[in-house]
């Protein structure tokens, strides 16, 4: 879901167009994002980037607590993981 929504915006960004795109790629990416349950439905980090890009309200996204980052980067809880 992450993948096809940041194609979906690269291809924005760069004027395709709603219609555009080789095969029509931004009218089926947008079918397949919307058939899934939209943006809503990304990783909490994807959300992150969305928002920074300014295209996700801040308050829709899971908040992470700053303590993570101390955590050693080998537990599976660690942000980069």
């Amino acid at each position: 879901m992450f993948c096809t929504t940041i194609s979906y915006i690269c291809m924005d960004i760069l004027r395709e167009g709603h219609d555009g795109g080789s095969d029509n790629a931004c009218v089926r990416g947008r079918k397949w994002i919307r058939d899934r349950g939209g943006v809503t439905s990304i990783p909490s980090w994807g959300k992150a980037w969305l928002s920074l890009l300014g295209l996700f309200d801040w308050l829709g996204s899971n908040p992470i607590p700053p303590e993570f980052w101390l955590f050693p980067s080998f537990l599976p809880i660690h942000p980069v993981e």
